[in-house]
C-alpha cells in the first residue's frame, strides 16, 4: 500500500528537480549578428539561429518542412530579433 504512493511521489519529485535551471549559454548571443524582425516580413533560419521574444505578448508563426535545415519565420506580433549563429 505504501509503494502505491511513494513511487508516484517519487516520480513527481524527480520530474520538478529536473526542470527549468538552464545554463548561462541559454541566452548568450556569442559574437553572431542581430536582426530586429518586422511584423508580417519572413525570414529564413538556419541552424544555430536564436530567435528572442522582446516583450511578453509576442506571437511569432514558424513553419518548418521536414528533411529541410531551415525554417521560415514571421512576426505576428510583438517583438522579436534573430540572432544569427557567427560562421567561425
Amino acid at each position: 500500500m505504501i509503494k502505491k504512493y511513494i513511487i508516484p511521489a517519487i516520480s513527481i519529485l524527480l520530474l520538478t528537480a529536473c526542470g527549468g535551471g538552464g545554463s548561462s549559454s541559454d541566452t548568450d548571443t556569442g559574437t553572431g549578428t542581430s536582426t530586429t524582425m518586422v511584423p508580417n516580413q519572413s525570414y529564413t533560419v538556419y541552424p544555430g539561429d536564436r530567435l528572442f521574444k522582446n516583450t511578453p505578448d509576442t506571437i511569432v508563426k514558424i513553419t518548418h518542412t521536414d528533411g529541410s535545415e531551415t525554417s521560415t519565420v514571421e512576426l505576428v506580433a510583438g517583438e522579436a530579433t534573430i540572432i544569427r549563429k557567427s560562421s567561425n
